[in-house]
């Protein structure tokens, strides 16, 4: 089967998707678990010719996966400036939410996404529009001494016509034809007078012009704070967030240095198993402990597989978790030869839990030949403990 051009993009294969855009593929298509279109992976890589492309040819830059993520969203959370302007300049929706109701910008960088891709184009309006507003006081300036000169010739022609009709006045007393010169000043002064509603007309739209941009810098200029509000507050809040998050690397440090010295402290691990993150790296740590085979049968004598089998079930969709979980029950197998056989049951339903997250993750590639291998022998021995030749029991 021939494969879609999102295919071609989740797999960074662009000349190939560029060719089936270009030979009339079609752009619209989604695809993988999260029905995420082209556009969604060309976003979340950074690809932006072939998103350029993408767009040409009539691609939904709002389109949304089954996680309500657009591309916007994919590219703000991977950092892709360049990506990230380009899709605004496309008609991106800043305001559409996820499922969770989460904005493309919410806890984006400041400096290397919000700036350069939000403010810095409103800045450039805000001179170009008081560029433009100092343009249109020179032309008023100009319009006005125009009217000014319009005005002066308005009254010296109507002196004119006042000293032609006291001529012709004389003319008529003294028995003179001047019928001429007044159909030439009465030409004149239409003309004058058409001219004088012409700059009138003008002048009043370049009041009302002025009275528009006045309206759009007082805009502008509240948005501009409203922003700067919202960034100072986004601010406070990361660095509320980075004192978090070091508190919790100090903690996990302690958790690991305990780990090293005594492996009674899976007991500490099984109290932490209310915070993720904790349990996240706790399960990262014994993954390491568990290369040495010594420390293997340590934590084995201290509760391990239970400790491994109550984070799996607690936290089934983390993936972290679960990969490094099922990494230790493997190492355990492939140690001792052996599961206890009250966690045998148990050990298997969780396992196939665990593998099935995995296989379906799209944020790691569980499928290589090492992880295959370990899925093979722990299938093995289980195979082997169903039939009997092999002891499910650990001494």
């Amino acid at each position: 089967m021939d494969e879609s051009v999102a295919q071609c993009c989740r797999q960074e294969r662009w000349e190939e998707a560029i060719a089936l855009i270009e030979g009339g593929a079609s752009v619209v298509e989604a695809f993988g678990n999260h029905q995420y279109t082209a556009l969604h992976y060309a976003a979340m890589h950074g690809a932006v010719a072939c998103a350029s492309l993408l767009i040409a040819h009539g691609c939904n830059v709002n389109a949304t996966g089954k996680d309500g993520l657009a591309p916007l969203h994919l590219s703000v959370q991977n950092r892709h400036k360049d990506m990230t302007s380009l899709l605004l300049d496309s008609g991106a929706d800043i305001h559409l939410g996820d499922l969770k109701g989460n904005q493309p910008f919410l806890g984006a960088p400041w400096h290397s996404i919000v700036y350069p891709c939000l403010i810095a184009p409103i800045h450039d309006a805000i001179r170009l529009s008081i560029q433009s507003s100092v343009h249109l006081q020179a032309s008023n300036l100009s319009l006005r001494q125009k009217a000014n000169r319009l005005h002066y010739r308005i009254a010296q022609a109507r002196s004119s016509v006042f000293d032609s009709r006291t001529v012709l006045f004389d003319s008529r007393k003294h028995r003179q034809t001047i019928e001429h010169d007044i159909a030439t000043t009465d030409h004149d002064i239409l003309v004058t007078e058409r001219n004088i509603a012409t700059s009138e007309a003008m002048l009043r739209d370049m009041h009302h012009d002025k009275v528009k941009c006045e309206a759009l810098l007082v805009e502008t200029a509240a948005a501009t704070l409203a922003k700067q509000d919202e960034s100072r507050a986004l601010g406070i809040a990361h660095a509320n967030v980075k004192l978090e998050e070091a508190q919790v690397e100090a903690d996990i440090a302690m958790i690991q240095t305990h780990l090293r010295d005594k492996c009674e402290t899976l007991a500490c691990i099984s109290k932490l198993s209310a915070n993720e993150m904790l349990q996240e790296h706790s399960f990262r740590a014994l993954a390491k402990l568990c290369l040495q085979s010594d420390s293997v049968r340590k934590l084995l004598d201290n509760g391990l597989v239970v400790t491994v089998l109550d984070g799996l079930d607690l936290y089934p969709k983390n993936v972290s978790i679960q990969k490094d979980g099922t990494a230790i029950l493997f190492r355990i197998v492939s140690t001792t030869g052996a599961i206890p056989a009250s966690h045998l049951q148990r050990t298997s339903f969780t396992v196939s839990s665990a593998l099935v997250v995995l296989r379906n993750s799209s944020v790691i590639n569980y499928a290589t030949d090492a992880n295959v291998a370990a899925v093979e022998a722990f299938v093995a021995f289980f195979m082997d403990a169903a039939v009997g030749r092999t002891s499910p029991l650990v001494t």
